[in-house]
């Protein structure tokens, strides 16, 4: 808070702005022009290491960089939301968001609502997501077993013939 008194050279400072960015990435943006995170790759790697939120003050040229987006979806799956709308059809990087954060999957490309990998990852992480799986994985004991595991709630989800047959989970188990 102290911050706030500083004077306007002092927050210019790149060093400052850097320090006081990785131990409050929140209210750091309140006290300072953060545009040299927005602009320089390295400086966006350096601060969605720090928080993975940092994505969403980015250009849209750094939210269109793969290393970026890559670096931020990987601690926090839900950064997601803020990267260009072709990362979020690249399957390398929505796994590695629905792999951290399962209900990332929101945010990714309509096309990976019904890849078996990225739903396998999401729920994965988040049993829940079944409801939003389409008909043919809800009905896949792999995929159900998968989101029991991670929430039991989630059996509510899955198709009639394996709610009606928990064997059918037991059997891809034993498979």
């Amino acid at each position: 808070q102290l911050l706030i008194l500083a004077s306007p050279e002092l927050k210019q400072d790149r060093i400052l702005k850097a320090i006081v960015f990785q131990y409050n990435p929140h209210t750091s943006e309140l006290l300072f022009d953060l545009s040299f995170f927005k602009k320089d790759k390295n400086s966006a790697l350096a601060a969605v290491l720090q928080h993975s939120g940092a994505l969403e003050h980015a250009t849209p040229e750094l939210k269109a960089d793969k290393d970026v987006v890559l670096a931020a979806v990987s601690q926090a799956g839900w950064a997601l939301e803020f990267a260009s709308p072709e990362l979020k059809a690249d399957k390398e990087v929505v796994l590695a968001a629905v792999s951290q954060y399962g209900w990332a999957l929101e945010y990714a490309s309509e096309c990976f609502q019904d890849d078996d990998d990225v739903v396998r990852a999401a729920v994965t992480q988040a049993g829940q997501m079944l409801g939003y799986a389409p008909e043919r994985l809800q009905d896949d004991p792999e995929v159900v077993r998968a989101a029991v595991a991670q929430d039991p709630k989630a059996i509510q989800y899955a198709s009639d013939r394996i709610r009606n047959n928990p064997q059918l989970l037991q059997e891809s188990e034993q498979a």
